[in-house]
């Protein structure tokens, strides 16, 4: 089927809306170079100017879009709108649309692995190093950039006493050191049982049972987060940056054996952050472990990279 662009279309999903008297059709058009919205009045998005994110629900695609002045806009398409919407995104995104998955070195991609719970949780695009538009890859980002760099520069402060490239640097010095696994340890060995309720002391001896692998993979995934907010927040050249994640994960890597193993210390981790019972219902552990598991079993996802891949510099 050719348009009036002049090439076949992807797909196209069309739909009749019905506003005070008048019924309009609202269509969505994917084309290998970008997608055209139309809901009365037609916009076109170049493929390099967007950045699509399916929620972990799968019932939204919001298509984040920057235009030559440097203007942020998001168009959230809904699945009950466009029934279909969710699983037409993600088929070209695995194929068509490939480079806005795959434009970092694999040794990058194996890192956007491991943070891929901070762009998760905050409802953003987990295939990125950085801003949701990186510089390396938007032209006119730094308008729009700065809103997010501000944010992180106040939630660094704020949240982890990091103020400058000083306090950035030693803060990840004590992760890749173990601070939390550290803490562990001086609880475990130290802490008064008697005034434990049942589900700390469980916590406890499920994390003295990974052994060697204890909770390594909280700290070292957080250096890696810190690595890429560093130099969001122009602390961190971006070959400094990745030069760190570079070291976290080559001690993270061999201690583990799959994401599966990853991710189970992952929320073990979690749980002791937020002092609950591992697995309970409502709590943060559960909640990340949930996603995983949701998110692994889908085509696109941000563990497409073998756990077992081999690192190197290649930026």
């Amino acid at each position: 089927m050719s348009t009036e662009r002049g090439k076949a279309p992807l797909f196209k999903l069309e739909k009749e809306v019905r506003s005070l008297f008048k019924k309009r059709l609202h269509t969505i058009v994917a084309y290998d170079d970008g997608i055209s919205i139309n809901a009365g009045e037609e916009l076109f998005f170049p493929l390099e100017s967007i950045n699509p994110y399916i929620d972990i629900s799968h019932h939204v695609v919001e298509i984040l879009n920057l235009d030559a002045n440097g203007e942020y806009g998001k168009y959230p398409l809904y699945d009950k709108t466009y029934p279909g919407i969710c699983d037409k995104v993600e088929k070209v995104l695995l194929n068509e649309w490939s480079t806005l998955r795959t434009r970092y070195p694999e040794t990058v991609r194996w890192f956007i692995g491991c943070i891929a719970f901070f762009h998760i949780d905050a409802q953003e695009n987990p295939f990125i190093y950085g801003t949701p538009f990186p510089d390396k890859f938007y032209e006119n980002a730094t308008k729009v950039n700065k809103i997010y760099i501000d944010s992180l520069t106040s939630t660094l402060a704020h949240q982890w006493n990091i103020h400058d490239r000083d306090s950035l640097l030693e803060r990840l010095d004590k992760l890749y050191n173990g601070q939390s696994v550290n803490h562990f340890y001086d609880e475990y060995d130290n802490g008064d049982r008697a005034g434990m309720i049942k589900s700390q002391i469980e916590r406890l001896e499920k994390i003295k049972e990974r052994g060697e692998k204890s909770i390594w993979a909280w700290d070292l995934q957080r250096m890696i987060m810190l690595c890429s907010g560093g130099w969001i927040c122009g602390y961190l050249t971006y070959e400094e940056s990745l030069d760190l994640c570079l070291k976290a994960a080559e001690k993270l890597q061999p201690i583990y054996d799959s994401w599966d193993d990853f991710v189970e210390s992952y929320v073990l981790g979690v749980a002791q952050w937020q002092n609950e019972a591992v697995g309970g219902s409502f709590t943060y552990n559960k909640e990340r472990k949930d996603k995983y598991e949701a998110l692994k079993k889908r085509g696109l996802n941000p563990w497409e990279i073998p756990w077992n891949h081999p690192l190197k510099k290649e930026w």
